[in-house]
């Protein structure tokens, strides 16, 4: 293996360590940081390899980077589907960008060495191998401040328009670095090319920025939706309350009565009549008794109102939660995972059968942990989107962000969303850690 080889592969080694940069700067890793970097890397550089000893092209090498991209980022990261798309067809344009500005420069100051002979295996190839890498490994950095980690979910339309501008470049750049390589080019001087490339740069950097912005304002519509549903959770909550007080006030008016009329059926000796009034009067009191007590108080009035909810529909619901008042998790983030996981199961349960609706609640903290629960069959066929779900209603506008909601509420504590569907049983388990900056499950992978 003599010393150009070697310089080959080294080039190699450093697009293999940019790509773990990439998507390690752009995506959030599913397990831990060690792992997921050697897998990138090896599968990376593995294919690199491969590909230069059997003399592949450069634009089947620059395809292939691509694929593993986008094959990588989906397998390991979390994030959306266009982001995963998106981040590295557009970096792969910027890589051919900076191919590009390289040879101009090197045509620039070295004017008596052809462009074919910069290709060759000699100094001049490592001098541009070196400088290209460190022009990408710049953009990538810059780019990595500017990043927005969370998962939005873009319109097609935006997404179709955003893929197209770097799709176009590196079909555009390839073409213009080919042509110079082969000196059959239609640009008559270096300047040109520069030029030509500067303008795509520009263009890219562009895309990418209207890309981030698209992101933010989507990730701003998606919060204020949750708002409002939020809103309308508060006053369903403070409508319940005030039921609930009227209700409660009003026993308490009768109660005189009932214990003058069991006092007067105690003196006759009327013991059966006494018994059917007292069952009569606990019948009566059942709704008013049937509270939920969780030892949160949020919680309680938030699954009061669920439960009578589910009963309007034949619901049973089944609820085994305790938590404690000083649960270090803000009320109003447990109420948006909560009502959105029990709004989503008590629509599910509506579709089935009478005799299979029900609802299983469990929610406990452990070990610095809050844990939430919710199991409901469900009938029909879910449509996946991404590793959510989304929303099966004929009128969809302003449905099926309760996902969503959750998962990005979740983010807040660096918690986890895991979502199974066996046996036409809906199971969403959600954790929540109470110390922001610690996840056991990323330390222990």
């Amino acid at each position: 293996m003599d010393i150009w080889t070697i310089a080959d592969l080294t080039s190699n080694f450093v697009d293999s360590v940019l790509l773990v940069l990439i998507l390690g700067s752009f995506f959030t890793r599913r397990i831990g940081r060690a792992v997921t970097s050697i897998i990138v890397f090896s599968s990376c550089f593995g294919s690199m390899t491969l590909l230069y000893f059997i003399n592949a092209g450069m634009s089947y090498t620059l395809g292939v980077y691509l694929f593993l991209s986008i094959v990588l980022g989906f397998v390991l990261y979390r994030g959306s589907m266009v982001t995963r798309v998106f981040i590295p067809i557009l970096f792969g344009a910027l890589m051919i960008v900076s191919d590009l500005l390289v040879m101009v420069l090197l045509q620039g100051v070295f004017p008596d060495v052809d462009t074919e002979v910069l290709m060759q295996r000699n100094i001049y190839r490592v001098y541009g191998m070196f400088l290209s890498k460190l022009l990408f490994f710049i953009m990538i950095r810059i780019a990595a401040r500017f990043a927005v980690r969370k998962s939005i979910k873009l319109p097609l339309q935006y997404t179709i328009m955003l893929l197209l501008v770097p799709i176009t470049s590196i079909i555009v750049l390839d073409t213009i670095l080919k042509l110079e390589i082969s000196r059959h080019t239609i640009l008559d001087t270096p300047v040109w090319i520069a030029i030509s490339a500067g303008c795509l740069l520009c263009i890219n950097i562009l895309v990418y920025f209207l890309f981030e912005s698209l992101c933010k304002d989507f990730d701003k519509i998606s919060t204020y939706r949750m708002m409002e549903q939020q809103v309308d959770l508060l006053e369903n909550h403070l409508k319940e309350m005030e039921a609930s007080k009227q209700e409660t006030q009003r026993i308490w008016h009768d109660i005189k009565n009932h214990v003058t009329s069991i006092r007067g059926l105690v003196k006759l000796k009327k013991y059966n009549e006494l018994v059917r009034y007292t069952d009569a009067m606990f019948e009566q009191l059942g709704h008013a008794m049937d509270s939920v007590q969780t030892g949160h108080p949020v919680v309680d009035a938030l699954l009061a109102s669920k439960v009578a909810l589910a009963k309007q529909s034949d619901i049973r619901m089944d609820i085994d939660a305790i938590l404690p008042p000083s649960v270090p998790v803000e009320a109003f983030d447990i109420s948006v995972v909560l009502s959105n996981a029990l709004d989503n199961a008590i629509e599910a349960c509506s579709k089935v059968t009478t005799a299979d609706r029900h609802i299983e609640v469990i929610m406990h903290v452990k070990k610095e942990c809050l844990f939430i629960t919710v199991e409901n069959p469900y009938t029909g066929q879910l449509k996946p989107d991404g590793d959510l779900y989304d929303t099966t209603k004929e009128e969809s506008k302003g449905h099926g962000i309760g996902l969503s909601n959750i998962k990005r509420t979740l983010g807040k504590y660096n918690g986890h969303l895991k979502i199974t569907t066996e046996a036409h049983i809906f199971k969403l388990s959600a954790i929540m850690f109470f110390d922001k900056a610690y996840n056991p499950i990323a330390e222990a992978v």
